[in-house]
């Protein structure tokens, strides 16, 4: 192997590093001890002094300053995509709860989704549509003892059993695809449902923990599952009630009364929504319903009367405060704004006369200008009651002694 001079010069070829690098390098070194030597001299001044890699404090402020601006229009898009977000959910659930109401009837309880129709309701429909004024019905035969319902029952299982034997022999495929996607769907369902409840019940946990916003992101996470489900609609509300968001209560409130009227406790704390936003009467209103459909349940009736008192307060309030405004005199003028009344000066040949020790004394101008200060005195004191002193010249209000401090807040 042949030795070459060259290759032990080529620094780049032996250490790897850029001759470009190296220059650059060289360069930075050569601006530092420019920059050091300035400030040694006195000719370059520290606090402006600019050496790359080297940031100086305006630099870092304009940085920062960068930065926080980034920072605000990011999450100024993170919350118009979450007011996005928000409409969108709003109106597809409307737009689902719809069609649920329309389509699906299903049993209820607070651990299941909504009973459209009660028993009663139905109940009520078959007593109407027997005794109607339907006369072409007359001719059907109406047999009410339970043997002939159960015989008739049994014929007619019988006879539609025949009828899918026969469909599902004609069309083979079609059915067993159908047997297959129902199936799959019931698979589906079961999954979504487990899973609803398993977020639900972690949810639960962090809500007992006042972790309520980590709660509400798993309640969130279970309507997405199931959206219409009555329980975790209603601790929805609770948590944005804890977290005094007010009309986000209201929203889901509404949406838990829309599909089952008859659950107090979505009538309770829509309650509670209201009473959040001021909204006095109609929380009062929904207290009763709750009332009503839970009679027994004294926290219920305990919301009943302190709203009523609440709002017997606000009346007492407005009272008060209506009649203080009326008692209320008006407020004297402002310093500096009285002036005395002109005076005029007494006809040619009139003298003043006081009637003092018996002498006769012309009127000075002192006497003229007390009178002039008697007068204003006179008209003030007319105009109402008032202090002396300071307390008269800044017109401190007038407390009336019939003002009552009770519901005042």
């Amino acid at each position: 192997m042949s030795y070459n001079p060259e290759d032990m010069l080529n620094l780049e070829k032996r250490t790897g590093i850029k001759n470009a690098e190296v220059d650059d390098f060289l360069r930075k070194v050569n601006e530092v001890q420019a920059a050091i030597t300035g400030m040694t001299d006195g000719t370059v001044d520290p606090d402006t002094v600019e050496i790359e890699g080297v940031e100086t404090e305006a630099q870092k402020a304009k940085k920062e300053e960068e930065r926080k601006k980034r920072r605000a229009e990011r999450e100024e898009r993170d919350c118009l995509k979450k007011v996005a977000q928000k409409k969108e959910e709003k109106e597809r659930w409307w737009r689902g709860a719809d069609l649920f109401r329309e389509a699906v009837d299903i049993d209820s309880d607070d651990e299941g989704e909504v009973d459209i129709m009660s028993k009663a309701e139905t109940e009520r429909r078959a007593l109407q549509a027997r005794y109607s004024s339907d006369y072409s019905r007359w001719n059907t035969e109406i047999v009410d003892d339970p043997a002939s319902q159960a015989e008739r029952a049994s014929r007619e299982a019988e006879e539609e059993k025949k009828a899918n034997d026969e469909f599902e022999k004609n069309n083979p495929d079609f059915c067993n695809d159908f047997k297959k996607d129902a199936a799959k769907r019931a698979e589906t369902q079961k999954k979504q449902k487990e899973t609803c409840d398993a977020l639900r019940l972690k949810g639960n946990r962090y809500f007992k923990a006042k972790r309520f916003t980590e709660a509400l992101g798993f309640y969130m996470d279970s309507l997405k599952e199931k959206p219409y489900m009555i329980n975790t609609l209603t601790n929805v509300i609770q948590v944005h009630i804890k977290l005094r968001q007010w009309q986000d209560a209201l929203e889901f409130a509404d949406r838990a009364v829309y599909l089952n009227p008859a659950n107090a406790k979505a009538h309770d704390r829509r309650s509670a929504a209201l009473v959040g936003l001021g909204r006095l009467a109609e929380a009062l209103s929904e207290a009763r319903q709750a009332a009503e459909l839970a009679p027994e349940d004294e926290f219920v009736a305990k919301n009943v009367k302190k709203i009523e008192a609440d709002i017997q307060d606000q009346k007492l309030e407005a009272a008060v405060l209506s009649e203080s405004n009326a008692t209320k005199p008006a407020a004297p003028p402002p310093p500096g704004t009285t002036k005395s009344m002109p005076v005029a000066p007494p006809p040619a040949g009139d003298v003043a006369v006081a009637a003092v020790g018996g002498e006769g004394k012309a009127s000075s101008p002192t006497s003229v200008n007390a009178t002039s200060a008697l007068d204003d005195k006179a008209l003030v004191e007319s105009a109402g009651p008032a202090k002396v002193g300071a307390e008269a010249e800044v017109g401190a209000p007038h407390s009336s002694s019939n003002t009552s401090s009770r519901g005042l807040k």
